[in-house]
């Protein structure tokens, strides 16, 4: 009896390892990596070179408050000894008015900037998303993996499909 339970069992065993064995040979992966297709793909770069022309004007103004309070500076250092008590004063308070502007648009500018990237680079994150998906089911894949994986040989990646699929 415990012989017979021990075939049956074996039995199974084996049917459910060829059955998973002959799932697994119509199982079609494909491995990409997001963090290459993101940093090498041509619509990350038109995103900063977009980025880099909305703000140009402010930094240009950035840039020229950062020049004027240098020169301030540099004028408080020259001409503090022979200045007046009055022009020692305004001298001192124009430079902190200057600083203050300067950090304060830095502040935004930074704000500003960081909100942009994001809606920006969110449009690129869906544009390669969508090139995945329209390889993965033009190619019948059951699943593709990206992140966490270990090892992917060339026969899976489709990492420079993707990237051909963005410049299309």
């Amino acid at each position: 009896m415990k012989t017979k339970a021990i075939m049956i069992v074996c039995s199974v065993l084996f049917a459910a390892v060829s059955f998973q064995a002959s799932a697994q040979a119509d199982l079609k992966v494909g491995y990409v990596s997001v963090a290459r297709i993101f940093s090498a793909s041509p619509q990350k770069a038109a995103a900063e070179k977009t980025i880099q022309k909305e703000f140009a004007a402010r930094e240009e103004k950035m840039k020229g408050l950062q020049s004027e309070a240098q020169a301030l500076h540099e004028k408080y250092n020259r001409e503090a000894i022979t200045m007046s008590e009055k022009e020692l004063q305004d001298l001192q308070e124009k430079m902190l008015t200057v600083e203050r502007k300067l950090k304060w648009e830095q502040s935004i500018f930074q704000d500003d900037l960081k909100i942009r990237r994001q809606q920006i680079l969110a449009d690129v994150e869906k544009k390669i998303q969508k090139a995945i998906n329209k390889i993965a089911q033009d190619g019948k894949f059951d699943m593709i993996v990206s992140d966490g994986v270990v090892f992917a040989s060339k026969r899976v990646d489709l990492t420079d499909e993707v990237l051909e699929q963005l410049k299309k």
